[in-house]
């Protein structure tokens, strides 16, 4: 079986997952990861067995033999290292947002244009099996037309506050919204052509945290249905969330209600109560389907979205998530 060469590029809590991924995915070989911080480049290094590390990307992207990279670096710090790698002639993975300007976002589509390289932003909700039996339903016929789709999707405080250390360079519009902003184009297989959205600034603002607490939009498409998207992370921090290492207090809140001219659906996704965890520290709901070790092997649709990224390097496929209207 042919393994082809792959690098990482940032290696915080979702760059992780990449790692993980490329690691245990047959048709792949970790070449190498990147990170500016030098202790946890090592340490990511050391944990997966990766024999090289760096902390200057563009070092990285003059291996050879690393043809696509996963990059997961802050929001507002996709423009360069995306730009790089597609003049360095490797493929991409980007994690969501592409890029928080409209100029980064040219940047990097054209930089991709240019040098012929496939590109794919990890929406991995896309691999979500709420989400995708939702979007089985639509095709299967099952809710006629689909007319107008609910989201929420939001984090307590403890995100931009201390997860995030750079969330002041970021929005949670950007942040949380970008995947159901996706979820709804993917649902209705369309285009925005219209957004009336709103949002306020004042519990983080006084933290000293320049960011908004929250935004909700409502965006129409070319053919007539309607979203209704909220996202906000002020959520007090005795919400459960999945417990991911250290961030024990880090809450979700992730459903949606999908209404068409026959059916309905309903999905709750965050929090999860397959399994509840009662202990001195708090109560946490376990990620039971995101990214998740089970007998020594990551699973989950986290997982699933960088596998199919793998899958079409290899393979010489068209990623789901790339350039050009959504599918």
């Amino acid at each position: 079986m042919k393994r082809t060469g792959f690098g990482v590029i940032g290696v915080g809590t979702w760059g992780e997952n990449h790692v993980r991924a490329f690691t245990q995915n047959p048709q792949a070989k970790l070449i190498a990861v990147a990170d500016a911080n030098e202790d946890r480049a090592r340490s990511i290094a050391e944990k997966y067995g990766v024999k090289t590390y760096y902390t200057d990307y563009r070092e990285m992207l003059k291996r050879p033999e690393i043809e696509a990279v996963g990059i997961a670096t802050p929001d507002f710090l996709h423009r360069e290292p995306c730009v790089a790698a597609a003049e360095a002639g490797k493929q991409i993975l980007v994690e969501k947002p592409l890029a928080t300007t409209v100029e980064d976002a040219e940047s990097i589509v054209n930089a991709a244009k240019k040098n012929h390289a496939k590109l794919m932003v990890d929406f991995h909700n896309r691999w979500n099996p709420s989400c995708v039996e939702a979007k089985r339903a639509i095709e299967n016929g099952e809710l006629g037309e689909p007319l107008y789709l609910y989201a929420r999707l939001s984090n307590t405080i403890l995100s931009p506050t201390e997860f995030l250390r750079w969330a002041s360079k970021s929005k949670v519009i950007w942040f949380l919204t970008t995947h159901t902003f996706d979820l709804a184009r993917w649902f209705f297989n369309d285009e925005a052509t219209r957004v009336y959205a709103v949002s306020r600034s004042k519990v983080l603002e006084g933290l000293d945290v320049k960011t908004p607490d929250f935004y909700t939009a409502l965006v129409e498409f070319e053919k007539g249905a309607t979203a209704n998207l909220e996202s906000c992370w002020i959520i007090p921090n005795t919400l459960p969330g999945p417990g991911w290492g250290r961030w024990y207090g880090l809450g979700i809140d992730f459903r949606f209600e999908l209404v068409g001219t026959q059916g309905a659906i309903y999905v709750d996704i965050f929090p999860n109560l397959t399994t509840r965890r009662y202990t001195a520290k708090g109560c946490v709901y376990p990620d039971t389907s995101g990214t998740v070790e089970v007998n020594g092997k990551w699973v989950g649709f986290g997982i699933e979205s960088i596998n199919h990224f793998v899958d079409c390097i290899v393979n010489d496929k068209k990623p789901m998530v790339t350039l050009g209207k959504t599918g």
